[in-house]
């Protein structure tokens, strides 16, 4: 209907999302088969442009009855069938489901880079440890807003009041002293609402908004680190696979050579010292090889712990498309919009944030209150006897002396300013000597005719 969908669309617009947020803004789920095809017969080479137009590469989708009441819904075990005519073909079972998943983990079939990203994000510790950071800091945030709503408090409990009067009387040595003594039971509840703090709570919460936005930064910095050392890995591979191949073909040929020149001495068609010196070359090669099995073996380890499952087809690893590694720069990229400079210059902005709060400090404070008291027993009066007593008090606050801890917090705070500077200052140069490794790396590596119309490094005529 219309007003569930209205009911759903306020569900969606509600960032940030958690598990319960999406689960909540379920309409309903469908059991649905795709059949994968592509309107292009290289749809590797279209560009990022069309690839995000086309969005999939979806040819039909056949979808069964929607289930709606999801409570009773297990989306970790439930059975399937499938009906063709409305004839029953097949039931999967969850041993079927075993074995799929089995059958997913041990495939050599791979699945292309940007199919696999995504579920490596969500399921990466670093960045679930990350969304809980951020989620703490938004939580946080919303407590520093509690400030401005009232706080209620309920007592109760059994009072005793004794008061000692001393009187003193105009005969000498006949002075007395009156003891009277109240119990009872007291009970109150007090109602209290900070009316203003002159900025006080203002900067608390400015501060504490700026430390959200900061975790949220590192939230992107840990997708970002993620992503960098995953295609590193997949790059790593391809290129240890490659680097030991050749060098087994190189030991081979070499093996070929050493056994001709072998052949050619017993006929005296060649000096021994030439069969040590084609013998070293081999020794040479086959320790190569032997370094590059090594380096291989290494490459797939850190490939399994990044990607968490076994490479076991890798010759046949699809190359990552250009628009997953970015399109061909023609010039050095700015550091502006680093995250790491986010994070840094986020750093500077809570310290001065901490020091408007140093200032807030000893500002002034209103405060209203109001409380209602029951007492009973003597406290009311007499015994069996009740008194009910209503307070209302407006309070202006003010210290105006703190022991020197404000002096030396505000003196460490500042100290902090002057470290979150440095290590901007810091991050600045880093960053900059990455961006121009990379593009001069990048300068030198790159050798296509494309280059020739790059301003790099001039070699001989022509950039390399």
């Amino acid at each position: 209907s219309s007003a569930a969908s209205d009911v759903y669309k306020r569900q969606i617009s509600n960032a940030p999302y958690n598990v319960d947020t999406v689960y909540g803004s379920i309409y309903a789920v469908l059991p649905s088969i795709e059949l994968v095809d592509s309107r292009y017969e290289d749809w590797t080479t279209i560009g990022v442009n069309n690839l995000i137009a086309d969005n999939a590469v979806h040819a039909h989708w056949i979808y069964g009855n929607k289930f709606e009441n999801l409570k009773y819904f297990n989306f970790d075990d439930h059975q399937v069938d499938l009906f063709i005519n409305k004839k029953l073909i097949e039931k999967a079972e969850e041993k079927d489901w075993a074995d799929v998943d089995k059958e997913l983990e041990t495939s050599p079939t791979w699945l292309r880079l940007y199919q696999l990203l995504p579920r490596l994000i969500v399921e990466n510790e670093k960045v679930k440890a990350a969304e809980l950071d951020y989620e703490a800091a938004v939580e946080i945030l919303k407590k520093t807003y509690s400030a401005y709503y009232p706080q209620v408090t309920i007592t109760y409990g059994h009072n005793w009041e004794d008061d000692r009067t001393p009187s003193k009387s105009n005969i000498a040595g006949v002075d007395s002293i009156k003891n009277d003594g109240k119990h009872g039971f007291q009970s109150s509840i007090t109602l209290t609402q900070m009316i203003w703090d002159f900025g006080r709570t203002n900067s608390l919460i400015d501060m504490e908004k700026i430390k959200a936005q900061q975790t949220y930064f590192h939230l992107e910095l840990a997708k970002e680190d993620l992503i960098i050392e995953a295609i590193s890995a997949w790059l790593n591979l391809a290129k240890t696979y490659n680097v030991h191949e050749a060098n087994k073909k190189v030991e081979a040929n070499a093996l070929k050579t050493l056994s001709m020149t072998i052949e050619k001495v017993k006929k005296g068609e060649a000096s021994k010292l030439e069969q040590l010196q084609i013998e070293q070359q081999y020794r040479t090669f086959q320790t190569l090889t032997m370094t590059s099995q090594l380096a291989f073996d290494s490459a797939k380890q850190r490939f399994q712990n990044v990607w968490r499952f076994k490479p076991l087809d890798v010759p046949n690893m699809p190359v990552p498309i250009a628009d997953i590694l970015g399109l061909i720069p023609d010039s050095g990229a700015s550091v502006r919009g680093n995250t790491t400079l986010k994070i840094a210059d986020l750093e500077i902005e809570i310290a001065l944030g901490q020091l408007r709060y140093d200032d807030a400090e000893f500002r002034p404070r209103l405060d209203g209150k109001l409380s209602y008291t029951e007492k009973e027993g003597e406290l009311g009066g007499a015994f069996n006897e009740q008194k009910e007593e209503w307070r209302a008090d407006i309070t202006l606050s003010w210290k105006i002396f703190g022991g020197f801890s404000n002096v030396h917090q505000k003196r460490s705070d500042m100290a902090k300013l002057g470290s979150a500077e440095l290590r901007y200052e810091d991050v600045v140069r880093i960053v900059n000597e990455q961006f121009n490794n990379a593009w001069n790396n990048y300068c030198l590596l790159y050798t296509s005719d494309a280059a020739d119309d790059t301003p790099c490094v001039d070699l001989g005529g022509r950039r390399i």
